[in-house]
């Protein structure tokens, strides 16, 4: 992985807004995977953040900016520090904006064949599809209506669930959206937008 000790990210949760910390280590974890620790800045006192919960983070590798989708393992107050396992390949915002873009959003999900609704949190997403996570355990191959809340903004699309997985906290679902008005779709992108600038001005020292 590109990220070293010592680099500025910013870190997206779906309990506030994106906020700004440091990393003070990089290992290999136990799964294999990447294990990020990042300094808890003062901004995060008003967050809610428990362990398995999903971030999305961005950081700067040369001239380009990366995001990934992680979640937390360990909150170590102690250490004033967050543990964070990388779930997913790095994604270059630049060149791919809004291909699987890492987010940390609330959503709700109506099921159609239950006719029952949870809440999940999306993941990534980009307009052909999204990953959520939920603790709700459901079968794949069956359409659900999901509204994300973008900036206060209800956005609405129904996805098929087209494969689902368990891991340590959660199941995961991989959608694929069936469709999204047009309109939706705008307000999509101007999150993406908006978020992409965010990101980059927390990085860049803005």
């Amino acid at each position: 992985m590109f990220i070293k000790p010592g680099e500025i990210i910013s870190i997206s949760h779906h309990s506030t807004n994106v906020l700004r910390s440091q990393v003070i280590d990089v290992q290999d974890h136990e799964s294999g995977r990447q294990l990020i620790t990042v300094k808890i800045m003062r901004e995060f006192a008003d967050c809610m953040l428990f362990e398995g919960d999903t971030i999305a983070i961005a950081f700067k590798c040369s001239d380009s900016i990366y995001t990934t989708s992680c979640h937390i393992v360990n909150i170590n107050i102690d250490k004033n520090a967050l543990e964070l396992v990388v779930e997913n390949e790095e994604y270059v915002i630049n060149n791919r904006a809004f291909e699987r873009f890492p987010v940390s959003l609330y959503s709700s999900i109506f099921l159609r064949n239950g006719k029952s609704e949870f809440i999940a949190v999306v993941k990534n997403i980009s307009f052909n599809g999204l990953l959520i996570c939920s603790k709700k355990d459901i079968e794949a191959k069956q359409n659900i209506d999901v509204k994300m809340y973008l900036d206060n903004t209800p956005v609405n699309l129904t996805a098929e669930i087209v494969w689902s997985a368990r891991n340590e906290y959660v199941y995961d679902y991989g959608l694929r959206i069936i469709h999204m008005e047009y309109g939706q779709q705008n307000v999509l992108r101007r999150y993406l937008e908006k978020l992409k600038s965010q990101q980059e001005c927390i990085i860049e020292g803005d």
